[in-house]
């Protein structure tokens, strides 16, 4: 029994770890490259530095998407027995 609770639990953690990046990484990284990187650095202006922060926002959703689909995929289920009473 709690050995099962232990494998949902990691299961839980990991599909939340998995969900947050999906999530939060593209914004992240949207506002990094255009603000920091694009205007900044680049000094492009608000609409060209827009659309390609957008491009590499959806590139950067697209690896996560992809890490988690490679994760579901690989990850061997552990055999856990249950007790029948």
């Amino acid at each position: 029994m709690i050995l099962r609770e232990l494998h949902d639990l990691q299961i839980f953690k990991t599909v939340f770890y998995y969900c947050a990046n999906i999530i939060f990484l593209p914004i992240i990284t949207f506002f990094v490259s255009k603000i920091i990187i694009l205007e900044g650095m680049l000094k492009l202006d608000s609409m060209q530095s827009s659309v390609t922060a957008a491009i590499i926002a959806v590139i950067t959703l697209h690896i996560a998407l992809g890490a988690f689909i490679y994760k579901a995929y690989s990850d061997t289920p552990d055999k856990v027995t249950e007790k029948k009473d």
